[in-house]
């Protein structure tokens, strides 16, 4: 599954910065509390790139994971931090090196269980606390995503996009509303 639609509507552009120099410049969500930034998986970015966005916040690129479905890249997860470059001479890093390790569960026996669940009534609680004078389209768009789970219906290109304005003047509700996209398409894998 891919979320094209889910970065049209909700994504903001960011610049990359990389050697000192802007690299490209890209639709991505932020998701605060994951500490991460959610990309296309085609785009590149890597590790100690500098993510800029439209205020100027600094974000420095610590760690790069991209999640796949039936071996299709799903999107491209970029962890990082607010703080200065770390010094990369100046921090350890384990080397663990596991080998032969196909069609394996490490560390579970071979017994592998994946619960995917995503809570609606907590992002409808969400929406409630926060006292927005958009409350009544911040609750269409999780009856949206709750009508999507509960019918397994599949998401279209720009679904979203009716309630960018929306999701802009409440940004807070983004990194819910992706983690709802996410959780859907993991489920339908």
């Amino acid at each position: 599954m891919d979320i094209d639609f889910a970065m049209e509507g909700i994504g903001k552009k960011v610049s990359v910065e990389r050697n000192s120099v802007e690299a490209l410049s890209a639709i991505a969500i932020y998701e605060r509390e994951e500490k991460r930034f959610v990309f296309y998986s085609s785009e590149d970015i890597k590790k100690d790139d500098i993510i800029i966005d439209s205020t100027g916040n600094r974000f420095y690129v610590t760690e790069i994971e991209i999640p796949e479905v039936h071996q299709e890249p799903l999107a491209l997860y970029a962890y990082i931090s607010t703080g200065e470059k770390q010094n990369v001479a100046s921090i350890a890093h384990p080397q663990i090196n596991i080998n032969n390790a196909y069609n394996s569960a490490i560390g579970t026996q071979g017994s592998v269980t994946m619960n995917i669940n995503f809570c609606f009534d907590e992002m409808r609680e969400e929406v409630r606390s926060s006292s927005s004078p958009d409350a009544e389209q911040l609750n269409q768009i999780v009856d949206l995503l709750e009508k999507m789970a509960t019918e397994k219906e599949a998401p279209t290109k720009g679904m979203l996009a009716q309630f960018s304005e929306v999701v802009q003047r409440n940004s807070w509700i983004s990194g819910s509303i992706a983690s709802a996209l996410l959780s859907l398409a993991m489920a339908s894998s």
